[in-house]
């Protein structure tokens, strides 16, 4: 992301702004409460944003509970991950009064529709569904979390979001196609740092669920 915007990337030290990213995509593990206000208290000058697109699948306290207490922390949320309104790109920022009043300076010219923001709107109004959708979601990873720890040659990443990480013995590429043989698409992240091998899934309906694991049974067999 800072390549793609022409953002100049420093040591956490002498850094403006530090991102944090917590689920972390793609491997959906989370940075405690605790260790961002320890950074917030450790870089006073320096804006911690904290990019919590996944948060409502976590157990994790979301890190808005800090605010009060550091000027200097930023939360993002969206709409397009737990609302499931992703065409739609709408979020929302949460950090102190001094912070919003920066971000109309430097926002991009492109702003969400009214179409988009009343949208967001009435999905607020939907919450008790999302809760029991995301309840769904999280009884679901943990089943496919169990199923693919007991498949032969597969390392699995417990995950706080809405999708799991897991490596196995064989090339990841081939992986990746031999699921799309049986109709199941994955996401190869092995070219990302620090993940040789690895593949994202997204944590689907439990009848999807239980394809993608036979498949990838088949795959490996």
């Amino acid at each position: 992301m800072a390549a793609a915007t022409g953002t100049e990337v420093a040591d956490a030290t002498t850094a403006d702004v530090i991102v944090v990213c917590t689920p972390s995509n793609p491997t959906g593990h989370t940075i405690p409460a605790e260790t961002i206000a320890r950074w917030c208290e450790q870089h006073p000058a320096s804006l911690i944003v904290v990019d919590e697109a996944y948060a409502e699948f976590s157990q994790e306290p979301s890190a808005a509970g800090l605010l009060d207490q550091f000027p200097n922390l930023a939360v993002l949320r969206t709409f397009s991950k737990a609302l499931a309104l992703a065409d739609l790109r709408l979020g929302y920022l949460l950090a102190h009064p001094r912070v919003v009043e920066v971000f109309p300076r430097v926002r991009v010219p492109w702003q969400p529709s009214g179409f988009a923001q009343a949208a967001g709107l009435l999905a607020l109004d939907y919450l008790d569904e999302v809760a029991a959708t995301v309840a769904l979601v999280v009884r679901e990873r943990q089943r496919m979390y169990d199923a693919l720890r007991v498949l032969p040659g597969v390392r699995v990443r417990p995950s706080q979001a809405n999708f799991l990480c897991f490596a196995t013995a064989r090339p990841s590429g081939g992986i990746r196609r031999g699921l799309l043989d049986y109709g199941v698409a994955v996401r190869d992240v092995s070219g990302l740092a620090h993940l040789p091998g690895h593949l994202r899934v997204t944590v689907g309906s439990p009848a999807d669920n239980r394809t993608f694991v036979a498949a990838l049974g088949k795959v490996l067999a």
